[in-house]
């Protein structure tokens, strides 16, 4: 199979921030494309966050991320018969998907080793689909940066640096980049893939996240520091554009570039 890189498309949203996409597209030639369309069923391994980001989805976002990718082919592809990621699960011996997730948030791949046995538990193949978060990155954009300050300054996800005020209206943007990747259960070969990389900004009015109690704050924030790290959903310091939300423009753009679509 030969993958080819496409063109960048743009696409804008909303009124005075709005939401952007940017997909890239790895084309395809006509017998991928052929072998896509050939009826067998897309089957949803779920969204994993890359294993470089150092955090992972928690079980109720990742339960969410799950069900936007189920959306995006509700909505974009419904010509294409989909296998949502409990169907999925409940099809093989258990432990497996979440194996399969690991091993595409360690790789961003799966190899046909791990993918050809368990081709018998899709009758006549399937197109088993992974999605991974493969960048997620803050930062805010403050009025002083306006009148020369560096346009990439900024402390740990929104905390102003010294000198600033807690009171004041900040912009804080996110961008996320999400890989889409498509892999034939019968010889576990990759058919199709594509990348998106979504950005949004959103007003946010700080508070004094310290307030009265200092040894409460020091408490809670030593605690968090020894959980296992989880990728926020809508900001801890700073409230931030919603992953999800982000995470389904993209998987929406994504989808929508599936081959032999209307």
């Amino acid at each position: 199979m030969r993958l080819l890189l496409a063109s960048f498309v743009l696409i804008l949203s909303g009124l005075m921030f709005g939401c952007a996409t940017r997909v890239e597209v790895a084309e395809t030639d006509p017998a991928v494309v052929a072998r896509l369309m050939d009826g067998r069923p897309f089957a949803l391994g779920g969204v994993v966050a890359a294993a470089h980001l150092d955090g992972r989805l928690t079980d109720e976002d990742a339960t969410a991320a799950d069900q936007a990718l189920y959306r995006a082919f509700l909505s974009e592809r419904p010509d294409l018969t989909v296998l949502p990621v409990p169907a999925v699960e409940g099809r093989l011996a258990d432990g497996t998907l979440a194996g399969l997730e690991a091993a595409f948030a360690r790789r961003g791949r799966l190899l046909p080793g791990e993918l050809v046995p368990h081709a018998p538990a899709f009758e006549g193949g399937a197109f088993l689909t992974m999605v991974q978060i493969t960048s997620d990155n803050v930062r805010t954009i403050l009025p002083g940066e306006r009148s020369g300050l560096p346009p990439d300054r900024g402390g740990a996800e929104g905390v102003p640096e010294e000198q600033e005020d807690w009171t004041r209206t900040v912009l804080t943007e996110r961008e996320i980049g999400t890989a889409i990747r498509v892999f034939d259960v019968t010889d576990g070969a990759l058919v199709w893939e594509a990348t998106a990389t979504t950005r949004d900004r959103q007003r946010y009015q700080y508070e004094d996240a310290i307030g009265d109690d200092t040894a409460v704050y020091v408490r809670d924030r030593l605690r968090q520091a020894d959980e296992l790290q989880t990728l926020s959903r809508g900001g801890d310091a700073l409230q931030v554009p919603d992953l999800i939300d982000l995470l389904e423009n993209a998987l929406v753009e994504l989808v929508r570039r599936l081959p032999g679509g209307s």
